[in-house]
């Protein structure tokens, strides 16, 4: 009689696994910054990064963003609306990504004046350039390369300069 039964049994459970048809949403810890987009409002956390969905009203952990980057201890997390770029300062660097790609690109802190990850206050953009506030000192980069640029050269726009926010930020 068991020997009838079970491939019934067995016939009747999903074995199949794809790994997009489920996620683990861990405790996203302190929320160390929020920034939006057209279609998200973003929360990078100590446990990666966090998205709203304003057209679905759906809070949910950002599985792609996250593993992208590689990493979880973000401290500055910013989109850039004037070129469409994620922008994050974390535990390993600076990282940015076009909003159309899947690959992150590390910010070249060699020759910029700053030399830890930790001097970092706040981040933001500006028509030409990418930011970075440590102290009283502003530091351009340039968006598409991530090398310091001669600051002579961005003084113009830095009164033009959108910053992020997050719990670091000075403004």
């Amino acid at each position: 009689l068991i020997l009838l039964f079970l491939p019934l049994i067995l016939s009747s459970k999903n074995y199949k696994f794809v790994s997009e048809d489920w996620y683990i949403l861990n405790q996203p810890g302190m929320i160390n910054a929020i920034s939006e987009d057209k279609f998200n409002v973003f929360f990078a956390t100590e446990n990666g990064i966090y998205t709203y969905d304003k057209s679905e009203n759906s809070f949910n952990y950002d599985y792609s963003f996250s593993i992208e980057l590689e990493v979880n201890k973000i401290s500055h997390f910013y989109f850039d609306n004037f070129r469409g770029y994620y922008w994050a300062v974390h535990s390993e660097g600076v990282s940015f990504k076009s909003s159309i790609s899947s690959l992150w690109r590390q910010v070249s802190l060699f020759n910029s004046g700053i030399y830890s990850i930790n001097q970092i206050d706040d981040i933001g953009a500006s028509f030409n350039y990418f930011w970075i506030k440590s102290g009283s000192s502003l530091y351009p980069f340039s968006p598409f390369s991530g090398l310091a640029v001669d600051q002579n050269l961005a003084i113009d726009e830095v009164d033009l300069i959108d910053w992020g926010y997050s719990k670091n930020s000075s403004l």
